[in-house]
This record gives C-alpha cells, structure tokens and sequence, in this order.
C-alpha cells in the first residue's frame, strides 16, 4: 500500500439522507487530515481515520511487519513453512542495541491501576517527542508492559521498553535525549495535577539501558525465548539494524535526570563523552548552577555557582555553564 494515499473501501460520502454534519475525513476538506500518515476510512458515514494515532515509527514498524508476514504465508503456500511460523513471537529484546525503559510504580495498591492507565495512556506523547528528535528514526513501543522482576522492585510496578534506532550523523558521537525525557516527565506531572490525580509515591522514571543489560529489567526466560526467534530469523528486516558508525552514535551509558539529579537540582543538559563514557551534567537549584561530571563509581563538581537572587536561576546556570 502506498501511503499517506487511503485506503478506501467505497468513495468518500459528505451528504446523508438525514442532513447530519457531522465532519467527514477528506484532506481536500479538513487541512488536518493532510497530515494522517497510514489513512484507514471506515466505509459508512461519516468517514473517518481508524488509524489517526499512527505515527512516523508505528507506521514503519507495521508496514514491515505485513511485508514478513506477507513473506511467511508466500512460503507457507509453496510449501517450504508450517502456519505456525506465521504465529512465532516477537524478537523485540534482540532486534534494537538500545532501549529506554519507563517505570511506572505507585507506593499504594489502590492508587496503581489509575496511574498505570494514565501513564500509558501519554506513552505516544514520548514516542513523538522521540520522533521529533533529529538523532532519532525509529522508537518502537513493546505493545506488552512487564511487571516486577524480583523481590528488590517495589510491587506495585510495571515497566515499558521502546527500542531506539539511530540516524547516522557525520562527526556526532553522542545523543542528548534530556529535554525529550524531561519534557515528557513534566507533561505527565503537569497533568497529573490538573486532573487531581497526583498522590504521593507515584513516580515516572526513564532510564537508558543497551541491550546487554536488558536481564536487570526483563525475565531470562523471555530474553531466551527472543535469542531463539532473533537466530531462528533471516536477518532481513531493517527495522533495529545499525551499521557499526552508527552503533557508535550512541547514548553511552546515559542515565535519566531523575537518576543523575539528587536534592531538586532541575538539569538544564546532560552530555556524555565518547572516550570514557563519563557524563557530564549541568544543573540549577535556588539561584545557583554546576556542573557535575560522572562515572560508573563517582560523581566530581566541576563547577559551582551561586548568583543574587534577583536574576533568573536559567540565565544565572547559562551564564556559569559558558564560563
């Protein structure tokens, strides 16, 4: 199929007999269905997108599983497969070399099940802040959230895992995701509150972790399970695979702001370094600024600085962080 053109069943019906008007999906029409990437029309009046939430990612991650599939049931009619390969599980944990995973946790039992719904349902809001991030060309959603992976978790928690590819760019070595993560964190919060949901002990953490560390988060029987599919494969899709530069191109060990910042220091960057994998991260708290530079073991204060309380904590962290 080519999209964006739509896939229709009948043609496009703006009259009914009973004088209704409600609005019906034409780009000629209405300027914001121009901008629907996979249109699917349902063939009764009014006619509307069911696909309207598709998005740059989703739409790639579709139309590459139908081609496989497509593949698979070719085979299957030539008699070279069995219907069952039709239905083999998905090799998520083994097809991208980098994940974020986002931890949705609750102190109260009563309280999980409402911030679990309302977390999910602002995950597109981080996919297009992902999508709209230059460095970024695909994020992928895993479809099924996991809960605690030991007694250490708290109980109350589940976690979601998006699959990152990267675009390659000459000579960039590192990719900030900071105001993508933050900026998300904060919408999520904001809202919250409108809405009176907020409580104490609801928490949103996302964090950056490689493929290779994926056995703190997910069960071993579930990452097997996906070694076996990922070697059973033919490495044929492109969704997931990287060259080597780009691979290079990469998070390095990046932490979550809400890892990094302790005592309501609010990061204004966080950049990593391609050699040692350290971080360096700039912060402002109460009129001051620093800059702090981690690694795996310790943290050390680059710089500190505190400004009169008259001038913007912003601007005073912009001007110390310049210096």
């Amino acid at each position: 199929m080519n999209w964006p053109q739509p896939v229709l069943l009948k043609s496009l019906v703006h009259e009914n007999k009973h004088n209704l008007s409600f609005p019906v999906w034409d780009p000629r029409v209405n300027t914001s269905d121009m901008f629907h990437l996979m249109p699917i029309i349902t063939p009764t009046y009014p006619h509307e997108n069911t696909t309207f939430t598709v998005t740059l990612s989703s739409r790639s991650i579709m139309t590459e599983e139908l081609k496989d599939g497509f593949e698979i049931v070719s085979k299957i009619y030539e008699g070279r497969e069995e219907w069952g390969a039709l239905f083999e599980p998905s090799n998520f944990f083994q097809k991208y070399k980098h994940y974020l995973v986002l931890t949705v946790s609750t102190v109260e039992e009563k309280d999980y099940l409402e911030w679990h719904g309302y977390a999910e349902s602002k995950l597109r809001l981080l996919i297009g802040n992902l999508e709209r991030n230059p460095c970024i060309k695909l994020a992928h959603v895993h479809p099924s959230p996991l809960g605690p992976l030991n007694e250490s978790d708290d109980e109350h928690l589940c976690r979601w895992f998006i699959g990152l590819t990267f675009v390659k760019i000459e000579n960039q070595n590192f990719v900030d995701l900071t105001f993508d993560i933050q900026s998300f964190t904060n919408t999520v919060h904001k809202q919250a509150y409108h809405i009176n949901l907020m409580k104490d002990g609801m928490k949103v953490k996302i964090k950056h972790v490689k493929r290779r560390q994926l056995g703190l988060y997910v069960p071993p029987e579930i990452l097997l399970q996906s070694k076996r599919v990922a070697a059973a494969q033919e490495p044929t899709s492109s969704i997931g695979s990287a060259s080597k530069s780009e691979c290079n191109q990469t998070l390095h060990n990046t932490r979550s702001d809400t890892e990094l910042v302790e005592g309501n220091w609010v990061p204004l960057s966080i950049h990593s370094f391609h050699i040692n994998e350290d971080l360096v991260a700039g912060m402002i708290k109460n009129g001051g600024a620093n800059v702090t530079r981690y690694n795996n073991t310790v943290r050390v204060c680059l710089f500190s600085h505190r400004t009169r309380p008259e001038i913007s904590r912003r601007s005073s962290a912009h001007r110390a962080l310049a210096r």
